[in-house]
């Protein structure tokens, strides 16, 4: 009789060992392979469902094409496309942004997002880290778009063919282009061939713009700051935009960077190799200009200030 309750304790500490394990086997089969059709939107809403922010269960892999619209909800999850993976959101809802993040601690990594009303919406006082994808073609909306008292950090990302490739409004932020101000390298994105401006901060929002490789061909401004928006920009590369590179309006300010290019590039100096139509940098209408030109330029000159004392001054506190 001893013998065989012994046998059934063992059975059952290893049958119950075998469960603790079945999560962890679950969470390692692999990532959600989509199809291109009708299934996919609810397969990842569903598969969204289930995370839950702790360490290996906070994680959507996502494999192929998936035809969706993907709304976050759930905090401290990410979602990761492998550097391969496709959400188009054609065949679902264009008229939404690809991915909408309402929640904190998001991570966005690795995925092709198109075809939307805009590539990643973060809104609601919501906070994400967008890293390492393609967002673009969507020529309905903006690339990444930072609303509501949101926060989000931007960093190796190729940002074209939207409106405005990056957008920072109602009293948001972001950094773009690293991660910490311990950062000894840039995480570059290059944003360019968008149909308005490259980066806009406006509405009592604000940016620190450092070591991004390319904010160029953009139709309009490279970045765009106004009504009272706050912007740091150091060691970024301006070209090709067409109006200008940096313009400043409405009470808005813009530190540039003090150091010479090469030096750190948190504190560089602009660069422009290729120059922007109009001015390098243009401000006027209340706003407030700091630090180093570097070579920022542009086809009719390198800067222009509003005078003192007009309805179009600038405070000018740059040097070559």
């Amino acid at each position: 009789m001893q013998h065989k309750t012994k046998g059934a304790m063992i059975v059952l500490v290893v049958l119950a060992a075998f469960l603790w394990l079945v999560p962890s086997i679950a969470e390692a089969a692999g990532p959600l392979v989509c199809v291109n059709g009708a299934t996919d939107g609810p397969a990842i809403a569903k598969a969204l469902g289930k995370l839950k922010p702790v360490p290996g269960k906070g994680t959507l892999v996502l494999s192929g094409t998936c035809s969706a619209n993907i709304v976050i909800r759930t905090g401290g999850i990410t979602v990761d496309g492998g550097g391969t993976a496709t959400v188009d959101a054609a065949l679902a809802d264009p008229g939404e942004a690809v991915i909408r993040v309402r929640a904190r601690g998001v991570t966005i990594k690795g995925l092709i997002l198109k075809n939307g009303d805009g590539g990643v919406s973060i809104s609601g006082t919501s906070n994400a880290r967008i890293d390492n994808n393609e967002i673009g073609p969507n020529a309905g909306g903006t690339g990444v778009s930072v609303s509501q008292e949101s926060a989000a950090i931007i960093t190796n990302n190729n940002i074209h063919d939207n409106q405005d490739g990056i957008l920072i409004n109602d009293n948001s932020t972001a950094r773009i282009g690293f991660a910490d101000t311990e950062d000894v390298a840039a995480s570059p994105n290059n944003i360019h061939n968008n149909t308005r401006d490259g980066i806009r901060v406006f509405r009592s929002s604000s940016a620190r713009i450092f070591g991004n490789s390319a904010i160029s061909s953009n139709t309009k401004k490279g970045i765009n700051v106004d009504r009272m928006g706050m912007v740091e920009a150091a060691g970024n590369t301006l070209d090709s935009n067409g109006e200008t590179g940096i313009t400043v309006r409405q009470n808005s300010a813009v530190n540039l960077g003090t150091t010479v290019a090469g030096t750190n590039f948190q504190t560089d100096a602009n660069t422009t190799n290729v120059n922007n139509t109009g001015k390098g940098i243009s401000c006027k209408v209340g706003g407030y200009v700091a630090g180093k030109i570097g070579t920022l330029n542009g086809t009719t000159g390198a800067t222009e200030f509003g005078a003192l004392g007009t309805n179009d001054q600038c405070l000018d506190k740059t040097v070559p």
